[in-house]
């Protein structure tokens, strides 16, 4: 439990007052017990941390330290799952690290920023965040436009030393050209994702990854749970045509509408420590 000279407030999320549900304390002891402060019809979960945790010298080794930042980041998103209930409450979901020292700071902030909180919990009511990656081997990409562009040629059935010298060009045209198409790819299939859900918000692309592939394009995607079941069909079909391009398209959630909740920050906000968990 945090000392007297550190004591803060964790922020979790926002929502309504008649709708959250105080979660159970941190399973690993981390944390004070959760509890909500409510003001009018806004409910606020937070839970009490020692604010050396996150700030000064200390907070930074912690938010360094990936082993301390994966185990306080998931119990952080755990809280507020448990937060919806059942029925997967709208909530606004804070970036993990938001402290607040006092009451009276928490509920400046939250007055300030009322109007599009709860213009976000109407839309955001009975909805998920899915996050989706699309990934790119180049190798496989280049495979598969190069046989797009021997077919476009009509060289396919060539014959001999013509055919080779034919298909050594198409395939240097098909590596030249390889970025540009998994982008294009990238961009088709995020086009019909966005036909299964509510609101899509594009994300970071252009990773390297160990294996050699690529993070060609990535995006946020809030649905309804009454989309759910079509969100899956949409998937599984553009992840098969994606396949035949070189791509793999992956699926992870749900999650609480973190890249959808507007921002608490600004003037007299709080101050945050790190990305949502």
């Amino acid at each position: 439990m945090p000392t007297l000279e550190h004591a803060a407030m964790h922020l979790l999320c926002v929502g309504s007052a008649r709708r959250l549900i105080v979660p159970p304390a941190a399973g690993d002891g981390s944390a004070g017990g959760a509890r909500m402060l409510t003001r009018g019809d806004l409910g606020a979960i937070v839970i009490d941390v020692d604010a050396s945790d996150f700030t000064g010298e200390s907070g930074e080794a912690n938010l360094a330290d990936v082993v301390w930042l994966a185990r306080r980041a998931g119990e952080h998103d755990r809280l507020i799952h448990a937060a919806r209930g059942a029925d997967a409450a709208a909530v606004l979901p804070a970036r993990f690290g938001t402290l607040f020292v006092a009451e009276d700071s928490l509920w400046a902030v939250l007055e300030r920023h009322a109007g599009a909180i709860r213009l976000f919990l109407d839309q955001a009511e009975g909805r998920d965040e899915w996050s989706v990656k699309i990934i790119g081997d180049p190798a496989a990409a280049t495979r598969a436009l190069t046989a797009r562009i021997a077919k476009e040629r009509g060289i396919d059935t060539g014959a001999g030393g013509a055919r080779y010298l034919l298909m050594r060009k198409v395939e240097q045209d098909a590596a030249a050209r390889s970025a540009t198409f998994m982008a294009e790819q990238s961009a088709a299939a995020l086009r019909t994702l966005a036909t299964a859900c509510a609101d899509i918000r594009l994300g970071r692309s252009g990773k390297r990854q160990e294996d050699g592939t690529e993070i060609i394009a990535s995006a946020s995607l809030l649905a309804g749970r009454d989309q759910a079941e079509r969100l899956a069909r949409v998937v599984e079909d553009v992840r098969a045509a994606a396949a035949l391009e070189g791509l793999s398209v992956t699926l992870t959630g749900p999650w609480p509408p973190y890249s959808f909740a507007p921002s608490l920050d600004g003037p007299g906000g709080p101050a945050g420590a790190g990305e949502p968990g």
